[in-house]
C-alpha cells in the first residue's frame, strides 16, 4: 500500500507524499524529539527532513525501506539542528504532548524514566519499540554496529528498569 504511495510521490505527486507524511510524522517527531530535546526544535527537523525526503525521494532504492530511510534523514538533521543549538534532555511533558492515546498516557512513569536516562539509550529504545524498527534498520538509522544497537537496548532497559525503582 505505502510503495504504491511512494511510487506516485516519486513522479511528483504532492498529494501522495501528503499522505506519507501524514502516515510517518508522529515517528519522526518522536524520534526527532529524543534528540533535539525541543519541540519546536523536533517540528523544525521533520518538516526538513520531510523535504529532504521529497527531494531525494526518486533515490530510494527500496520502498518497502522507506521508514527507515526516512529516520536515518530524521537522525542526521536532528543532529545538526543539536550540534548547532547545544539544547538540553526534552521535558518530560514535551514528549507526552505527542501521544494521544491513552494507553501510552498511563505509563507516565515510564516516559519520566526514559528522560532521566543516556541520550543514546533512550533513541534506541524510541527507534526499536515506539517506531517498530528492526535492529538492523536502527544500526543502519544510528550508523553504528548491529550488537551496539543490542547492548544499547539492554543497558537502556536496565537503566529504565532502575529509574523506576527508584534506585
Amino acid at each position: 500500500m505505502h510503495e504504491e504511495l511512494l511510487a506516485r510521490a516519486s513522479k511528483g505527486d504532492k498529494a501522495a507524499f501528503g499522505e506519507i507524511v501524514d502516515i510517518y510524522y508522529k515517528d519522526a517527531y518522536i524520534f526527532a524529539l529524543s534528540i533535539t530535546g525541543n519541540v519546536h526544535d523536533a517540528m523544525d527537523v521533520c518538516q526538513e527532513s520531510f523535504v529532504k525526503a521529497y527531494k531525494s525521494l526518486k533515490r530510494l532504492k527500496e520502498p518497502d525501506r522507506f521508514k527507515s530511510w526516512m529516520m536515518k534523514i530524521v537522525s542526521n538533521t536532528s543532529k545538526d539542528i543539536f550540534r548547532s543549538r547545544k539544547q538540553s534532555v526534552p521535558e518530560t511533558e514535551e514528549l507526552l504532548e505527542v501521544f494521544e492515546d491513552t494507553s501510552l498516557l498511563e505509563r507516565i512513569d515510564l516516559y519520566e524514566a526514559l528522560m532521566r536516562i543516556k541520550a543514546e539509550y533512550r533513541q534506541v529504545l524510541v527507534l526499536r519499540f515506539l517506531n517498530d524498527l528492526k535492529i538492523s534498520d536502527v544500526a543502519k538509522v544510528l550508523r553504528i554496529p548491529q550488537n551496539t544497537v543490542k547492548s544499547r537496548i539492554r543497558y537502556a532497559l536496565e537503566q529504565t528498569r532502575i529509574v523506576m525503582e527508584g534506585r
